[in-house]
């Protein structure tokens, strides 16, 4: 690996404005005295080659700062409101009397680099100085409180050592990367001196490093003392004065610490360099044949193979419907089509034939040439009222909300909000298993709150750069965390009225009837919820087993709040809070139109740019869009209405148990495939007259409700699911799978299937409905 490459992938991120330049002096200097020196040898000089850019050493963004060390935000502050003092000895190398155009050039040259060398070493040198004190400084401070604690009383002394514990790993770490930080500058000096005598055939470097010796990173023996005196009083408070255990485990740690910062770090560095190999076009004649990576044939055709078949045989399967006569053949032969289209579309998703926004992007296209739109007299609609109808259902307040999401996602990311509240998470948590169950409470509360489509976003993004810096052989764990988001998000959207759609839209067709409180439906629902929760975070932990993996050990974060920070959490706030409030709701119209107050005030002002806009997860909001425009397709081909009538002659003279087990199943089917909002508005007006004949419509309605909650079977069953089979990794490939939510999805769903049927209708009984 080139040294430049080496130097920025190993600098620490908050400190990179105060190494050496390697990069800048390289290209700079270098190559022009190669040019030079070529030139006075007498010989031909040949055109160069390309070069390889050489990565250069800039001051850290906000999304690069991933810890904060306690040391170095105090010298960090200081440099910012005291520049560092520069001098120069440019006598020493060259001199000034010499004529001649490019002998003289050549001499000005190396006048100008050994002068921005010697003012790099300055540089380096004053930043080292500085942290050398202040960790001094916070080595004794460690000392002091370590001595205080053994006095307190047991119990006391105990938390205190716990907390001073973490303390030590941290400030060992900061000595160890200040070690660094002396040792690579050392060596990039030594390199770029030899480099400049190989091009120059001349003999500066040993006269240059003995120069250097007056500066501390040279010999930073202070350092390596500082260092031990640290082994030896965490030896004294944790080991019964022994050093090689105490340095042991310090060791231990400190690499726990680096691996999690460097993972982050290059695999960050990954992920641009791949969004900025993706805008950038291939040289012509070297693109190579790619026109069919997406297909998977086997898939595709078995996909097909269910579409035709199902379009044969659906004339006959809905000739033994009891209540076919009721309908013109107009609608029979478009709800048979439209049933061939969704069995089609849904192999395609669970197979992942080809692309899962591919396929979303062909509902429209499909659902016109299938015929499958009927007006409201139950006639074939024109194809051009069809292509409107298709197109403009993939622009709902859905998809607004869709975008707002992810705006804030992008903010937090941006200025690494996410990370520093990711950290300061995992910086408390013990095992994986209490993570997880951690974030499967926090996403079953804040979807009964702002909604199951909002919530999956912003859990994602928090745990994305957590996830990211996992070793490649935790996968498991990474799947185990995205499905525990997803699965509880689809839990949570069941707790309150407002926390998904289709509760709006069951309580919608009581009216006239009965009403269901607010308070009626958390007496309901958080019982269930609570044991779904349970049992779905055993079931994770039995499938994954995460706890063969441990989590790193990571510093507290202490970066420090600008206004861009506090803008953005001032928006957040603001934006849940409207989330939360009906009235505001009802106020605006939707809350699509709640989420366009992210997208404009972080793109409005600049905090996010044209480029993040066009990196927002466009293929997450194109699949939401398909599958919108599905439901759209099913509600105007009358097949729902044709199948729930049916059923509902079917049960006639059935008990209530039976009849709320045979529509909730059909709404787990339906839900699964199409929209839970377009199964609600169709299913909940059926279910609430079915209800009212039997004296309980309370019951059908809100189990109908929380049915479509529970169906979770496929990646395209609920938001939550498909904003978790899209999160990716650095270099573009999905963490999760299809058939990972199948698989997982389809326990699941029978699981909530048996509670809500039996536990949640017992409950619904005992409290009158």
């Amino acid at each position: 690996m080139k040294f430049s490459k080496q130097l920025l992938y190993n600098a620490v991120a908050e400190w990179r404005q105060y190494y050496m330049d390697y990069g800048g002096l390289k290209k700079k200097y270098l190559s022009r005295l190669k040019k030079l020196s070529a030139r006075e040898a007498g010989g031909v000089e040949m055109p160069p080659r390309e070069p390889e850019e050489e990565p250069q050493l800039q001051a850290t963004s906000p999304a690069a700062q991933m810890l904060s060390r306690t040391a170095s935000v105090k010298v960090l502050l200081d440099l910012e409101e005291d520049a560092l003092n520069s001098y120069s000895s440019m006598a020493k190398y060259g001199s000034t009397d010499l004529d001649g155009g490019e002998e003289k050039e050549f001499v000005e040259v190396e006048k100008e680099f050994f002068f921005q060398l010697e003012k790099n070493a300055q540089k380096v040198e004053s930043f080292y100085q500085r942290m050398e004190l202040e960790l001094g400084k916070f080595s004794k401070a460690l000392v002091r409180h370590a001595s205080s604690a053994s006095k307190k009383p047991a119990a006391e002394r105990t938390n205190l050592l716990a907390s001073l514990r973490r303390r030590y790993v941290e400030h060992y770490l900061e000595i160890a990367e200040l070690l660094n930080f002396a040792e690579l500058n050392k060596t990039g000096f030594e390199k770029i001196l030899k480099k400049h005598d190989k091009i120059t055939m001349l003999n500066r470097k040993d006269d240059f490093m003995r120069s250097l010796s007056q500066y501390k990173f040279s010999h930073p023996g202070t350092l390596e003392s500082l260092r031990q005196n640290v082994e030896e009083e965490f030896a004294r408070c944790y080991w019964n004065d022994d050093v090689d255990n105490a340095r042991n485990e310090l060791q231990e740690s400190l690499r726990d610490l680096v691996i999690w910062e460097r993972n982050t770090i290059w695999r960050d560095m990954l992920l641009s360099e791949r969004r900025v190999r993706a805008v950038t076009s291939k040289k012509a004649g070297k693109a190579g044949k790619v026109w069919l990576t997406s297909l998977r044939p086997a898939a595709f055709l078995l996909s097909l193979t269910m579409f035709l078949g199902v379009m044969i045989l659906a004339p006959s399967l809905f000739s033994m419907l009891p209540n076919i006569g009721h309908y013109n053949h107009a609608s029979i032969r478009a709800a048979q089509r439209c049933l061939s289209l969704v069995v089609f579309v849904s192999f395609l998703w669970a197979t992942e034939a080809v692309p899962l926004y591919v396929t979303a992007l062909a509902v429209p296209t499909l659902s016109v040439l299938l015929h499958v739109f009927l007006t409201e007299n139950g006639k074939l609609m024109p194809a051009q009222e069809a292509a409107k109808l298709a197109i403009s259902s993939m622009s709902s307040s859905v998809i607004l909300l869709i975008i707002g999401g992810y705006s804030l996602a992008a903010a937090l990311s941006k200025f690494a909000l996410d990370k520093t509240v990711a950290t300061i998470v995992l910086a408390r948590a013990g095992r994986p298993s209490q993570v997880l169950l951690l974030l499967m409470l926090l996403a079953v509360f804040l979807s009964m709150w702002i909604s199951n489509v909002a919530t999956p976003v912003l859990l994602n993004s928090l745990m994305l750069p957590v996830i990211r810096g996992f070793p490649p052989n935790s996968l498991p764990l990474a799947k185990c965390l995205l499905l525990g988001i997803a699965l509880a998000s689809n839990i949570g959207g069941m707790g309150t009225p407002i926390a998904s759609p289709q509760n709006a839209i069951a309580l919608n067709s009581l009216e006239g009837m009965q009403q269901i409180s607010f308070v009626q439906w958390l007496a309901i629902s958080i019982p269930m919820m609570l044991i779904m929760v349970l049992l779905c975070h055993a079931l994770l932990m039995a499938w994954f087993r995460p706890g063969r993996y441990s989590l790193p050990i990571l510093p507290s974060h202490m970066e420090k709040l600008n206004s861009s920070h506090y803008m953005i959490i001032v928006t957040l706030m603001v934006t849940i809070s409207l989330w939360c409030c009906k009235p505001a709701v009802s106020f605006v119209g939707s809350d699509g139109i709640i989420s366009c107050l992210p997208i404009l005030i972080f793109f409005g002002t600049g905090l996010l740019s044209k480029e993040d806009f066009n990196n927002l997860p466009w293929n997450v909001i194109y699949l939401v869009a398909g599958g919108v425009a599905l439901g759209t397709a099913v509600q105007s081909s009358q097949l729902l209405r044709i199948v729930g009538g049916a059923i509902t002659i079917a049960l006639n003279d059935s008990s209530l148990w039976m009849i709320c087990i045979v529509f909730c199943t059909f709404i787990f089917v339906v839900s699964s495939a199409t929209s839970h909002t377009v199964s609600a508005i169709i299913i909940m007006p059926l279910m609430a007259e079915v209800g009212a004949g039997l004296g309980h419509p309370r019951l059908l309605v809100m189990g109908g409700a929380l049915a479509c909650s529970c169906a979770m079977a496929l990646p395209v069953s609920s938001f939550p699911n498909t904003a978790s089979v899209c999160v990716e990794n650095e270099i573009g490939k999905a963490y999760l799978h299809p058939v990972d939510i199948l698989r997982l999805g389809v326990i699941m769903t029978l699981i909530a299937a048996v509670i809500l049927l039996t536990f949640g209708y017992v409950l619904m009984l005992l409290m009158g409905f």
